[in-house]
């Protein structure tokens, strides 16, 4: 039977369709603070957070898989809440690297099972779950901070404007937690912006690990090109 706690924190008209989902193989936990359903195991505590936020491309998906296949092969759990591509990419690094993936999905529990039936059984026979905050809808905010809550670091894919999309890697800095943004994310506003505040910037998860901190100087009046495009320059110590 349903948890009383985790079946009082949906609306009425929601605990009906749950409790048919929970008889189905659901299964609902409070995670902290957070009304978790999911299908699968649970994390262990060690696991990192490798994931993209409106963030795509070849070189982006290159970064997220090697990344995955490396943390999966030094014994990490993965935690993601990836794109479409990007979560794609990062469970085939989990799948080669014989790890487990922890996909937390904004989608609601019933519509990522319907929509996705195939990758979430791809994800399960990693040994890992898929996870999410509501049963259907959608909720990117619960999704980021479960996301952050179960993962002691991360590795970030950042794309989009400042304020909006680096929201995530923030949380990791404010609670402590150590967390780094891939190459890439320097092609995005978000991305600079992080990496002018002293975020550390690596091509993948070991690296990372190597380079736990970095020290950013904004220079004088420069530049530096990325990728074939033109950026204000800074210097890395």
């Amino acid at each position: 039977m349903i948890p009383e706690s985790i079946l009082n924190s949906f609306p009425e008209e929601k605990r009906k369709a749950l409790s048919e989902a929970f008889d189905n193989g659901l299964n609902a936990m409070m995670i902290g603070s957070y009304p978790v359903l999911y299908f699968g195991n649970l994390p262990d505590a060690r696991n990192v957070l490798i994931s993209s936020f409106s963030h795509s491309g070849e070189c982006v998906y290159s970064e997220l898989y090697v990344s995955a296949l490396e943390a999966s092969l030094m014994g990490y759990g993965i935690i993601t809440e990836a794109d479409h591509g990007g979560m794609s990419s990062v469970l085939r690094g989990a799948e080669d690297g014989n790890g487990k993936l922890f996909l937390v999905s904004a989608l609601g529990i019933a519509t990522y099972r319907e929509k996705y039936r195939e990758k979430m059984i791809r994800i399960m026979l990693t040994g890992g779950a898929v996870l999410s905050t509501t049963l259907d809808g959608y909720d990117r905010r619960g999704a980021r901070e479960l996301s952050a809550y179960l993962a002691s670091e991360a590795l970030i894919a950042v794309g989009g404007d400042k304020g909006r999309d680096d929201s995530i890697v923030q949380m990791f800095l404010d609670s402590g937690k150590d967390a780094a943004i891939v190459r890439s994310s320097l092609t995005s506003p978000a991305g600079r912006s992080l990496f002018l505040s002293g975020c550390p910037v690596v091509s993948s998860f070991s690296q990372a690990l190597e380079s736990p901190s970095v020290i950013v100087y904004e220079s004088e009046g420069g530049r530096f090109s990325f990728m074939g495009k033109e950026y204000d320059a800074c210097t890395i110590h």
